[in-house]
């Protein structure tokens, strides 16, 4: 049967891990696109977070539902030229690592521009990838103290902020990281060429 869903087609490259990017992977395989995670030996390590369901992380498998999975070792650099050739046949390329990590394995945006210049990269990083804060690694709930967010969670009755227990915002930036691959992809129908989307998860 012929997959009517807007985004058949479409191959896409998920080399993001823990939450915001794999959800943005997720939600363009909903959509009809072949989404590839793509997994270090470590592997990721939302597979052990609970609650466990017959040995599987249902968080894990809630975010990578739809994919296809390899496990590849990128530190070695004829496995990274293999991921570059796969990106020259891909469409998407989805990344949430830390500042330059891409870069630094052959796999930047520039480099893969040069190779397929319709390719259409779509990355998050803790605080964007340029700026004094640009080298801070961390998850969603890392920019809740720098984005003022734990002052206003605050209660007068106590001496410190209570914070909250919620990833926020790593699920606002998955949807916010698919939504400027959307964008790309659209601009790309019009124009023939690629581009690079980025979210910080701080905005």
């Amino acid at each position: 049967m012929l997959d009517e869903r807007p985004l058949a087609g479409i191959r896409v490259l998920d080399f993001s891990r823990v939450v915001a990017g794999p959800l943005c992977g997720r939600l363009l395989a909903d959509q009809g696109a072949e989404v590839i995670k793509i997994e270090p030996p470590r592997r990721d390590i939302t597979r052990t977070a609970p609650p466990l369901v017959d040995g599987f992380s249902a968080y894990f498998t809630h975010l990578n539902a739809g994919k296809l999975g390899i496990c590849v070792d990128l530190a070695d650099p004829d496995m990274a030229a293999l991921m570059a050739r796969l990106a020259d046949d891909a469409d998407v390329v989805i990344e949430n690592n830390s500042t330059g990590t891409m870069e630094s394995m052959g796999l930047g945006y520039e480099k893969l521009k040069e190779l397929n210049p319709r390719i259409v990269m779509t990355s998050s990083q803790l605080l964007g990838s340029k700026g004094r804060w640009a080298d801070w690694i961390g998850y969603g709930p890392s920019t809740q103290p720098i984005g003022g967010l734990v002052h206003l969670w605050n209660y007068t009755d106590q001496a410190f902020p209570a914070g909250a227990g919620a990833i926020f915002p790593d699920h606002p930036a998955g949807r916010l990281t698919s939504a400027a691959a959307l964008a790309t992809l659209l601009r790309r129908e019009r124009t023939g060429e690629g581009g690079h989307g980025e979210t910080a998860q701080a905005e």
